[in-house]
């Protein structure tokens, strides 16, 4: 629950977990240290273990309560080491002290009761194995989807004091005890409930500036927070925006509308006939939109993780009819996408996605070479893959090693722009061209494409001409010496900047309209693929 709660104001790599779980258990550590120490200097001290166990309830619930003066007022995600150890303590250390404690302390006072120390052992071990996979099993799967977690933190507190009556008959009843019993009440009745909508998710969203006439609303489901936000203009959405655990994931105004929608126009537009299509990661369904607006696709494989953001699919749309999972052709799975790969037996002509950002905890794995070349497996011949290169949310070393992982996958890697800094990488398995000229174009005659293609500033088919930054020729000398990032190598993608100038020139040499035309007109993969009057236009 706490490293749940947690995920809302720290960005959720995976140094941040590690330096939470290290807060977790140099409380315990600690704890064990000092109920170790107070048996030397006097067994019958495990008496107090039911105070014990009630002050691992009170001090969850009054560390939740006291968390507001811990956190600084309009400052979202941190993402510092020290940061992130100064809320864990706060949040974590009363209650894991405690706990550190109990757990000799109820040894001590179980070997008075049963005499043996081996059936001691045994027993504190398997009732502590018992409760520790039930806790799991019950917060992940019942209490964190159905009570949320500011009820199961409170739950917590409560079941603090069950232990404390089933440590009872060993120990009997001590002042400490009674003591203790009066502060977990007084911290049960303080218990801020609301908090967590009054107070923290505000905190959570500061960095998105959400003015006070959106709807916000909040979703727990077992494995993330979702929080939706619909800001209106002239009583209507203007925007909706999707945060997982405090982090924007996806979004509908036009900006986002434009890249996640070009995932699929530039293949439509080069591909002969698109027929069967894969979405990993859902999204907002910005892409899958675009997947169904496509006449010609058979079929179109949605794979998400979570249930919940598959759920609010039908939020994102004014008019129903505009939900993509509505759409008969649309198969919805709810699994782990690269794990969906590994076990399909089908080909498609065309797989993207709309993936989290790659430096959230455990999205690495969908930007590493040997994913890129899973997906290429999975493509039947002339298919193409497009994914996301958000390079303002990493280093340029970072950038560069997904770019060198793609390329190792790809042999027809290329580079594209999407929307400033969100690029678009795109690689096929043996497409050949060029396409005709009246396929290419085919989008900007059908009504439904064209308007969307028209609303996101693409009015006319040579301008994704405009989007061109290299090809995999043209990309080898910033690739030059750069390892790809790889399963076995996964903080590659974590590298610091090389330096300020170096990524101000790569990102200058990359986004710059001039150089990029220049390319555009060597390019030998642009005159393999174009039709020759559209490459002209362009």
């Amino acid at each position: 629950m706490g490293f749940r709660f947690l995920s809302l104001f720290v960005v959720t790599r995976a140094e941040a977990f590690a330096w939470m779980l290290a807060c977790v258990l140099a409380g315990i550590g600690a704890g064990s240290v000092f109920a170790e120490r107070a048996l030397r200097r006097g067994p019958a001290v495990s008496g107090h273990a039911p105070a014990l166990a009630l002050a691992v309830g009170a001090g969850i619930a009054l560390a939740y309560a006291a968390f507001p003066w811990i956190t600084e007022p309009g400052v979202a995600k941190l993402d510092a080491a020290a940061d992130t150890v100064k809320l864990g303590l706060a949040l974590f250390l009363p209650a894991a002290f405690a706990s550190g404690a109990l757990f000799p302390w109820t040894g001590a006072a179980l070997q008075t009761a049963l005499g043996a120390p081996a059936r001691t052992t045994g027993t504190l071990a398997l009732a502590n194995t018992i409760g520790a996979a039930a806790g799991a099993l019950a917060g992940a799967f019942l209490w964190l989807p159905h009570l949320g977690m500011e009820t199961s933190l409170f739950a917590l507190a409560v079941l603090a004091g069950l232990g404390a009556l089933l440590l009872l008959p060993l120990t009997g009843t001590t002042r400490v005890s009674l003591a203790a019993a009066g502060v977990w009440v007084l911290a049960l009745v303080a218990f801020p409930f609301g908090a967590l909508e009054e107070r923290h998710l505000t905190q959570a969203l500061a960095a998105y500036d959400v003015p006070d006439s959106a709807t916000v609303e909040r979703f727990e489901g077992a494995d993330q927070t979702l929080v939706w936000i619909e800001v209106p203009f002239l009583d209507a959405p203007y925007t909706r925006r999707l945060v997982t655990d405090g982090y924007s994931m996806s979004a509908t105004d036009v900006q986002a509308r434009r890249y996640m929608t070009l995932y699929v126009t530039l293949p439509a537009a080069l591909h002969p006939e698109l027929r069967r299509g894969l979405l990993v990661s859902y999204g907002v369904g910005t892409t899958a939109r675009a997947l169904a607006d496509v006449a010609s696709f058979e079929s179109i494989d949605v794979v998400d993780i979570s249930r919940e953001i598959l759920a609010l699919a039908p939020r994102a749309f004014s008019d129903p009819a505009r939900n993509p999972l509505a759409d008969p052709r649309v198969r919805v799975h709810v699994e782990d996408g690269r794990y969906f790969l590994e076990t399909t037996r089908q080909r498609y002509d065309l797989i993207t996605g709309e993936p989290p950002p790659p430096l959230v905890a455990g999205v690495v794995n969908l930007y590493t070479r040997e994913y890129f070349e899973l997906v290429r497996s999975r493509l039947a011949e002339g298919g193409y893959f497009t994914t996301w290169l958000p390079v303002r949310q990493m280093s340029d070393a970072g950038a560069l090693a997904i770019v060198s992982a793609f390329c190792a996958a790809f042999p027809d890697c290329s580079l594209w722009r999407g929307q400033s800094f969100e690029l678009m990488l795109v690689g096929s398995n043996q497409a050949r061209g060029p396409t005709r000229e009246s396929h290419f174009t085919a989008q900007w005659r059908d009504p439904v494409r064209r308007r969307e293609l028209e609303a996101i500033g693409v009015e006319r088919p040579e301008q994704l001409g405009a989007l061109f930054i290299a090809d995999a020729e043209q990309l080898a000398p910033f690739l030059a010496d750069v390892p790809p990032l790889t399963d076995d190598r996964p903080r590659r993608l974590t590298a610091p900047v090389t330096s300020v100038e170096a990524q101000h020139r790569l990102y200058a040499a990359w986004l710059d309209p001039a150089a990029g035309r220049a390319r555009f007109s060597r390019s030998e993969l642009v005159t393999d693929r174009w039709p020759p009057r559209q490459r002209r236009a362009a």
